[in-house]
C-alpha cells in the first residue's frame, strides 16, 4: 500500500490530464520556466531526471492555455508529454497505492474489530508472535513499512502491520528499494550488508561486460541472487529497523489481502508473515537488477536494483 512497496506504473503525462486541472497546468509552467527537473515515465519519484530547455514560444503558448506537442530536452532530445510520468503533482499514484483501497482495508479492520472488541474499551488480540492490548487501528503516516498501526486506549501506538495487496507473490511486487538513501542507516549499523551489496553489483557489472560487451544492463533483462545475509532479508521484509524495536519500520506482521480474524488473531486472506519468520520459496526476498531505460543504479547505465520476491517476476539470469 505504501509508496516505499511498490513500482510506479501509474501511467504517462497526457495533455488531458494537464487540461483536467488549471492547477495542473500552472505547476507545469512554474516547473518549466525554473528549469526543474521532471520524472521519466517508469522512473523514479524521488528521483526526477528529466530537465526541459525552456523555449520562449512554448512557454508562452502554455502561459495562454495551448499545450505544445513536444519539448527539448537539456541535452538535446525531442520527447513528447508521454515521456513523462503523471506524478503527484499532476494527480498520478504510484502503483499498488491507492487511499480509496487503503481507506476500504482500514475500515473493514476496524469494523470487524469493533464487533470483535463490542463495548469494551479495549481487547488483547495477537498481532505477529505478540499480544497486544488494542481499541482501534490507524493508518501510518508517511511512508515506511508500516501501513496500520493498532493503537490502545490511552491513544499509544502498540503494533504494526504491513498490508500487501492480493495473493500471490506476483500481486505486491517488490519488498523494497536498495537505494543508499534507503539504507544508510542499515550500512552504518551492518557493514556486511553494504559488502553483500557491493559485491553483487561488481558481480552484475562482470556478468553483462562477459555476456553483452557492456557494462550496461541489456534491453529487457532481469538478473537475480538470493540473499545471504539473514539481516538483509529481515530488513526486507520487515523493515530498515528490523532487529530492533517493534515501530514503523520494523512491523509485526506483514499481512497480504483482506483483512481478517482467525480467533483472536489478525490475519489476512492471503500470505502472511510475523516478525522474525524466515520468508521462503515464491516470497523469499531477493536480489534483482532490471533494465530501466532511464536508470543508472550503482553506476550501471539501465539498470535499476530493488528487493523483490523470487516469484514476483520472471528472472532471466540467476548469477
Amino acid at each position: 500500500m505504501k509508496a516505499v512497496d511498490f513500482d510506479i506504473i501509474e501511467g504517462a503525462l497526457t495533455p488531458a490530464t494537464i487540461k483536467k486541472d488549471s492547477s495542473r497546468l500552472q505547476m507545469f509552467i512554474n516547473k518549466y520556466e525554473n528549469n526543474k527537473p521532471f520524472v521519466a515515465k517508469g522512473g523514479d519519484w524521488d528521483n526526477p531526471t528529466i530537465r526541459l530547455q525552456v523555449e520562449p514560444e512554448k512557454l508562452e503558448m502554455l502561459k495562454r492555455g495551448e499545450l505544445p506537442k513536444n519539448f527539448t530536452t537539456t541535452d538535446g532530445r525531442v520527447i513528447a508529454w508521454s515521456a513523462l510520468e503523471k506524478t503527484n503533482e499532476f494527480g498520478g499514484k504510484k502503483s499498488g497505492f491507492s487511499t480509496r483501497d487503503e481507506d476500504a482495508a482500514l475500515a473493514s479492520l476496524n469494523e470487524q474489530f469493533s464487533q470483535l472488541k463490542g463495548d469494551k474499551p479495549e481487547i488483547t488480540i495477537v498481532i505477529g508472535d505478540r499480544k497486544v492490548s488494542v481499541s482501534h487501528f490507524e493508518s501510518t503516516p508517511g511512508t515506511p513499512k508500516s501501513d496500520f498501526h493498532a493503537v490502545d486506549k490511552d491513544g499509544k501506538a502498540v503494533a504494526w502491520i504491513s498490508h500487501k495487496k492480493g495473493a500471490t507473490s506476483k500481486d505486491f511486487q517488490q519488498w523494497g528499494g536498495m537505494s543508499d538513501r534507503e539504507f544508510a542507516q542499515v550500512y552504518k549499523k551492518y557493514p556486511q550488508v553494504q559488502k553483500e551489496i557491493q559485491q553483487l553489483v561488481a558481480d552484475i557489472k562482470q556478468f553483462n561486460v562477459d555476456h553483452h560487451g557492456d557494462i550496461a544492463m541489456p534491453r529487457g533483462a532481469t538478473l537475480g541472487r538470493k540473499i545471504k545475509n539473514g539481516i538483509l532479508r529481515g530488513i526486507a521484509v520487515y523493515g530498515v529497523d528490523f532487529g530492533g524495536e517493534r515501530g514503523p519500520q520494523n512491523v509485526d506482521l506483514v499481512m497480504q489481502g483482506d483483512p481478517m480474524f482467525d480467533g483472536m488473531a489478525l490475519k489476512g486472506t492471503g500470505s502472511e508473515h510475523s516478525n522474525g519468520d524466515r520468508v521462503e520459496y515464491v516470497f523469499e526476498p531477493v536480489f534483482m537488477a532490471m533494465y530501466r531505460g532511464d536508470r543508472s543504479n550503482f553506476g550501471i547505465p539501465n539498470a535499476r536494483f530493488m528487493i523483490y520476491p523470487a516469484g514476483g517476476r520472471k528472472v532471466h539470469y540467476w548469477i
